[in-house]
């Protein structure tokens, strides 16, 4: 009964975002929202390349504290959206969160540069570690000229080249 129950309300969600699918003003409204509903409107947001949504995107994938279901698809969204503005926001999301972030940050990073690796979030940790070594190494490579400025391919605290916390560490 209440997998029917949720079934009903992911479909009204998502039935609501495509309703309002054309209306900025509408989808903003709607990225408020907690769960899947507010999750879609937002990645809409984002692939339209509203300015407000994908700012309000970006403070949500850096906020440790906001449910990593809602981070994730922040990742995703950006991934789809190819908005290189977001790749510092990504890689810092990648170094340390939880694991279904990290995992999304992994594979959004894929859509920048199609022969790099990703990672699912029940991989084995060395495995993660690995991935997130090479986009890391990456970033270093390629971020200035990413993003058109000097510096830019500073790891996000990450000093000295490695990780910057354990994957799967809150952040």
């Amino acid at each position: 009964m209440k997998r029917t129950l949720a079934g009903g309300a992911v479909t009204l969600g998502l039935a609501t975002v495509l309703l309002v699918g054309t209306s900025s003003a509408g989808l903003r409204a709607l990225a408020r929202l907690p769960g899947l509903p507010g999750r879609s409107a937002l990645g809409a947001l984002v692939r339209r390349g509203d300015g407000a949504g994908t700012r309000r995107a970006l403070a949500l994938l850096a906020d440790g504290a906001a449910d990593p279901r809602d981070r994730a698809a922040a990742a995703r969204a950006f991934g789809a959206r190819r908005a290189p503005s977001a790749l510092p926001a990504l890689l810092a999301a990648l170094n340390g969160g939880p694991s279904e972030v990290a995992a999304a940050c992994s594979r959004a990073l894929r859509a920048f540069d199609e022969a790099g690796r990703s990672f699912e979030e029940d991989d084995p940790p060395e495995q993660c570690a690995g991935v997130v070594r090479e986009w890391n190494a990456w970033w270093r490579l390629r971020g200035s000229t990413l993003l058109g400025r000097e510096g830019a391919g500073a790891v996000p605290g990450d000093p000295g080249g490695g990780l910057v916390a354990p994957l799967g560490a809150a952040r």
